[in-house]
């Protein structure tokens, strides 16, 4: 059984040992590498705070029997211009990976964002190599908007990426 709830400041030293390990993955398609995630725990505190002070973003933690198996976000924009937009993140545990955790956040993420009187558009930055999450974000609607060549390069290879979005104002 999964928990979704809003993550919190006392969350914050699962949060970064999730991060550890999750970008210690060889074969993972994140942007940074586990030597390169330099967050001390006052500033994953502190990024924790910020996102539950802002109306229009949302840091959210995956829980099965106590441990933490995901990690997702909303994060809005910060000025008047791009205060509708909220850029959807989501990293799921390997051995938790295909077993609906994801879908589940997106589910929960989308739903809130719906509800939120400011947001109109989420958006996404996902490798195009990685087919499952791609496939997972168009199942709920997400369309590719860019392609962004050589977007990344980890492991001695160069990795393009998607733009995709869902607008989900009226």
């Amino acid at each position: 059984m999964i928990t979704l709830r809003e993550a919190r400041p006392p969350d914050a030293p699962a949060i970064l040992a999730f991060m550890k390990t999750l970008l210690a993955e060889p074969d993972v398609y994140m942007l940074r590498t586990a030597g390169e995630f330099k967050y001390t725990l006052k500033q994953e505190e502190a990024l924790l705070r910020e996102f539950h002070s802002r109306t229009n973003s949302i840091f959210i933690v995956a829980e099965a029997a106590g441990q933490l198996v995901g990690l997702a976000d909303l994060q809005g924009g910060r000025y008047d211009s791009d205060r509708h937009c909220a850029e959807l993140s989501i990293s799921v545990a390997k051995a938790w990976r295909g077993k609906g955790v994801g879908s589940q956040m997106i589910d929960y993420l989308l739903q809130w964002a719906r509800k939120n009187a400011w947001l109109k558009r989420v958006y996404l930055f996902v490798a195009a190599p990685n087919e499952g999450a791609v496939s997972l974000y168009e199942r709920f609607g997400f369309v590719k908007e860019g392609h962004m060549p050589r977007d990344y390069h980890r492991n001695g290879q160069y990795y393009d990426s998607y733009i995709m979005g869902l607008w989900i104002g009226d």
